[in-house]
């Protein structure tokens, strides 16, 4: 009896003309008990196993299943994966019965033809369940689980049950997830696995029932999220939708579009059905269907349908970024099918293609999927020469069309959508931290392309082009900085004058060989000893400039190690050699110092970057900053001072930003003592160059504060470090005394200073003119000042501090009685004063009794100040006090 694949199962209700399988006589399974189905199920397994799945084309075996099938969400679940395994088990029968009867046996021909009709039919008939099946389990929901509650109620029992539904509903989530997946797997198999394809052959319109039935149940998966979220049952599906598609020998014609139809229609479904149409055109892109699909794709992006159906929009994007990840040369090949979308109106389809234009120039040297290696064959006219023909299996990029894909991306940095310019400054960002998919005499346009939408109306358009300016200066493949002495542009220029007469030598050394050895001789003989009178009074940069040329030539392979050879023909290949190498070096110098250039000129768009008021802005700005000026690029040097100032910003991110910026300038991979060291050059350079104002003195202090509050330094050793410096000299000694007035601060640096009092008080004591002990007694009081004002100052430190705080005082006087009143007495005297009240207000029992009283210690001092100035006298109670504060 011959059976068709319906379109629905409802057209088998009605008995056919033609004599056909149909659902005759159905029986009321819905009013049968359980144990009377399961009666009916095992009679019927039985007969499977007698005939190996052969009686599934019985017409009360078929319609007792088709019962089954239509009553199915009014039967017990517990019959769901009964009917699945024996519909699985009689598919796996089929296609074994499918090997046995290909062997050849000595039956007679129409005995065989017989045996393949029948198993034929069988196997149509497995299919139309198995796709039904898979519908009824697709559809079935998976959340029938009891939601968590945040806290625990109810007794304890109550808790285990609670805990053992929920394991329940877990196990039968699985088990719903086997019996998709087992299904989908048996169906695909009666299409391809074993010796299927050898029996559709002999019978092609049975195999499109059988194909489109197989393709169908692929497609079901996509109106089931939970389905397309399991990795089994996603791939079964998949191996549903592809595998028709596969088999050689066979019409596809049809069946093509009819996929392509599903596929688009499929990306309309919502989540996940971008990347299930990506993985269903990787499995099939030995086949014509990608094309076809990308061909009928561009067909429905018209800006009334994209503008009418916004997830439509997204899931077309998601699907074009993610086949061109998948399939670089698939989309290559159709890539003038593409690029028209860029001029529709709808910025999801054009930042896809920006971004599926990025993912083919990073494919470069990647490998591709098996088969992959003749896409040639598969691309249209007129773009034979998009792939270069290889068989070892990598995608390959021919220089034109990379240079055409970096063209269409240059454009887009004038998209008048801020989403479009965006992606396209990622896209080169990943390019360009890639390496080798940018080439280098496109980096300096890049910087310059860059440079200018970081004045974007936009802020995440101008925070993405700071990153690709930082990542371009990271990754620039233009080496590092040249030896020698002289700024960059001197050495560039002189370089450049270097290989510039090495080509003009070529150029001569040519001539004289054409005109003639003896002439070459003589020329060669005059020139010699100007050379050598030349080469006398080369400078240090020059004789640099020539090593280097040397060393490049060398590297390129293009000395002339054989232009004493005789043979004349290999001294002109070696004279070619070194002038391609020559002139690689001269563009690439060319390149480099317009690269720099163009660094430069960029200082004062970050300057003014640095004082927006978009913190995002300002926060890439100090990274590019910090970038430049880790490079050592002379334009960052006024943008860094402007950084430190940023460290009193009320943003907390432009804060921390400028605290890292320190970080990494000066601090980052240094131990305790090198720490110490960068710490005290900074104030040295800063004070050589008279750079350093009051704020950023200021400035420096606080981020060295900040950076031991957020344990970026060891700040005990590093503190301990900068006091052995206090005896190195006294403009170390002032330096030292600014870094541990920031660190003191800190509770580790507090309890590190503690130990090292004595030594400030041997500080205060040394020799020196008037202007320099004044000013380090002022700088002693200030870190003492900020030492008191920590609440972790133990009275026993107390009297140590009077002591010193005397000592100022006693200096201070000192020098007024003697008449040396430098500048600096004046901020000392008042540091001096600040220290006495600060200590007096630590308490009685923690101050000695000369300091107990400040202000009347300091009436009596300035008193007799201005009665030496006045010419007047002390009265005897001030003389009596003043001395005993000074003794």
């Amino acid at each position: 009896m011959e059976f068709t694949i319906p379109f629905k199962p409802e057209e088998l209700l009605a008995q056919p003309a033609d004599g056909r399988l149909w659902a005759a006589d159905l029986p009321d399974v819905e009013s049968w008990s359980e144990k009377e189905l399961n009666k009916a199920l095992d009679k019927l397994v039985g007969q499977l196993l007698t005939s190996q799945g052969k009686d599934l084309a019985d017409s009360k075996a078929f319609s007792l299943l088709f019962a089954v099938l239509q009553a199915w969400q009014r039967l017990e679940e517990g019959l769901h994966p009964r009917v699945v395994d024996l519909l699985t088990d009689a598919a796996k029968r089929l296609i074994a019965e499918a090997g046995r009867l290909k062997k050849p046996e000595k039956a007679s021909k129409d005995k065989n033809e017989n045996s393949a009709k029948a198993l034929r039919t069988a196997a149509k008939v497995a299919a139309f369940f198995l796709r039904w099946t898979s519908e009824r389990l697709l559809s079935t929901k998976e959340d029938k689980r009891p939601r968590r509650r945040e806290k625990k109620a109810g007794t304890a029992l109550q808790q285990a049950e609670q805990a053992a539904a929920l394991e329940e509903a877990k196990e039968a989530n699985k088990a719903l997830e086997r019996q998709r997946t087992l299904a989908l797997q048996e169906l695909a198999g009666l299409v391809a696995r074993g010796a299927m394809p050898w029996l559709w052959l002999s019978d092609p319109a049975a195999w499109q029932q059988a194909a489109n039935a197989c393709s169908d149940a692929g497609f079901l998966a996509l109106d089931c999220a939970e389905a397309l979220k399991s990795r089994e049952t996603k791939q079964a599906a998949l191996q549903c939708v592809a595998v028709p598609l596969l088999q050689e020998g066979q019409q596809h014609s049809n069946l093509l579009v009819a996929t392509v139809s599903k596929l688009l229609h499929g990306l309309r479904a919502g989540e996940g059905a971008a990347s299930f149409a990506a993985d269903c055109l990787l499995q099939a892109h030995t086949t014509p269907l990608p094309r076809l699909f990308l061909v009928e794709l561009t067909q429905h992006c018209t800006p009334q349908e994209l503008s009418s159906q916004g997830a439509f929009q997204r899931s077309l994007a998601g699907f074009l970024v993610a086949l061109s990840e998948r399939l670089p040369h698939v989309v290559l090949a159709n890539i003038s099918v593409l690029l028209p979308l860029l001029d529709v109106d709808c910025y999801p389809i054009r930042q896809a293609i920006v971004e599926s234009i990025g993912q083919l120039l990073a494919a470069e040297g990647k490998a591709l999927p098996s088969g992959a290696h003749n896409a040639e064959e598969q691309q249209p006219e007129g773009e034979g020469e998009a792939v270069l023909p290889s068989n070892s299996g990598t995608f390959t990029l021919a220089p034109a069309t990379k240079n055409d894909l970096l063209e269409t991306l240059f454009t887009r940095f004038l998209d008048k959508s801020v989403w479009v310019r965006y992606r396209v400054l990622q896209t080169l960002n990943s390019l360009a931290s890639n390496g080798r998919s940018l080439p280098r005499e496109l980096w300096p346009r890049v910087l310059d392309l860059a440079i200018r939408r970081m004045q974007d109306t936009a802020s995440m358009s101008r925070k993405a082009a700071m990153q690709l300016v930082r990542k371009l200066v990271e990754f620039h493949p233009y080496g590092p900085a040249l030896k020698g002495s002289g700024d960059e542009s001197a050495k560039a220029e002189k370089l450049l004058k270097e290989i510039q007469d090495r080509l003009n030598k070529l150029k001569a050394e040519e001539l004289a060989e054409l005109e003639g050895g003896a002439d070459g001789a003589d020329d060669e003989a005059l020139e010699q000893p100007e050379k050598r009178r030349r080469c006398k009074g080369k400078t240090e940069t020059e004789m640099s400039i020539a090593k280097e040329v040397d060393k490049d030539l060398s590297a390129e392979g293009g000395d002339q190690g054989g232009a004493d050879s005789e043979n004349a023909s290999a001294r002109h290949e070696a004279r070619e050699r070194q002038r391609e190498a020559l002139q690689r070096m001269q563009q690439c110098y060319a390149q480099r110092v317009h690269f720099v250039e163009l660094l430069d000129a960029a200082e004062a768009r970050l300057r003014q970057l640095l004082s927006s008021k978009t913190p995002t802005d300002v926060t890439e700005a100090i990274s590019v900053v910090v970038e430049l000026r880790l490079r050592g690029v002379p334009a960052a040097t006024r943008a860094f001072q402007q950084v430190l100032g940023l460290v009193w910003s009320r943003h907390a991110p432009i804060k921390d930003a400028a605290v890292d910026a320190f970080y990494r300038m000066h601090l980052e991979g240094r131990d305790a003592r090198s720490s110490a060291a960068a710490i005290l050059q900074i104030y040295q350079d800063g004070f050589a160059s008279g750079t350093l104002t009051h704020t950023h003195l200021a400035s420096v202090q606080e981020l060295i504060q900040q950076a031991a509050d957020k344990e970026l330094i060891s700040t005990t050793q590093v503190v301990t470090t900068l006091l052995g410096a206090l005896s190195e000299g006294a403009s170390s000694g002032s330096f030292a005394l600014r870094a541990l007035t920031a660190l003191v601060a800190s509770k580790q640096g507090h309890f590190a200073m503690a130990q090292g009092l004595q030594k400030l008080a041997e500080y205060t004591a040394r020799p020196g003119s008037p202007g320099e002990r004044l000013e380090s007694s002022r700088l002693v009081c200030q870190l003492l000042l900020r030492f008191c004002a920590n609440p972790g100052t133990d009275h026993a430190h107390v009297a140590r501090l009077c002591a010193v705080s005397q000592q100022c005082t006693f200096l201070v006087v000192q020098h007024f009685v003697k008449g040396e009143v430098p500048p600096q007495w004046f901020s000392a005297a008042m540091c001096a004063m600040d220290l006495s009240f600060e200590l007096a207000s630590h308490g009685k029992s923690a101050v000695d009794p000369a300091h107990r009283s400040p202000d009347k210690v300091w009436e009596s001092i300035l008193n007799r100040m201005l009665c030496g100035l006045l010419g007047g006298r002390w009265s005897r109670a001030d003389e009596r006090l003043a001395g005993r504060c000074l003794s």
